[in-house]
């Protein structure tokens, strides 16, 4: 939808108060309705081109596929994917804020290393996860050990005995 021959952007000037929410008509040192310094965002309007949503349907296609096959591969393709897509649309409209055009390659690219970042990011939590399970089972098991063996616990088996 950015047209490749223009410079300006593909959406208007017009920027928010971040304070108030009141438009304001160009870029100002401070907002006019409540003076609030203007650190604020563009008005941008939410755009899909025809071929993302084409992207976005084939996803769907080979996610809902893979399901279907097997259900455990699908899942976890579409828990890894749906973040990257969601981080992909984020870039592209940063992109598209900056001016600048993004291509069909550029978003397939940009998808493919968002679903790399999400496969690491899910290892990484899958490898902490069960270090801390681990960790936590072990020792558990060594302080049940210890409280078996303890020379206290004979006491109380003897005198919890006498009393039933």
């Amino acid at each position: 939808m950015v047209d490749s021959a223009s410079s300006k952007p593909p959406f208007s000037t017009n920027i928010r108060c971040s304070s108030c929410d009141v438009t304001l008509a160009g870029p100002r040192a401070a907002c006019t309705h409540c003076e609030a310094q203007a650190n604020s965002v563009p008005d941008l309007p939410t755009r899909f081109s025809l071929s993302t949503l084409m992207l976005l349907m084939t996803l769907a296609s080979i996610c809902l596929g893979v399901t279907a096959i097997a259900p455990g591969v699908g899942i976890a393709l579409i828990v890894l994917a749906v973040p990257a897509a969601i981080r992909t649309w984020d870039m592209v409209g940063r992109r598209l804020h900056r001016g600048v055009a993004a291509p069909t390659a550029d978003k397939i690219r940009l998808f493919l290393l968002s679903l790399g970042l999400a496969t690491i990011i899910g290892l990484a939590g899958s490898i902490a996860f069960f270090a801390v399970c681990t960790g936590s089972i072990l020792g558990l098991n060594v302080l049940a050990d210890l409280w078996a063996k303890a020379p206290w616990n004979l006491l109380l088996s003897c005198f919890c005995w006498e009393l039933t």
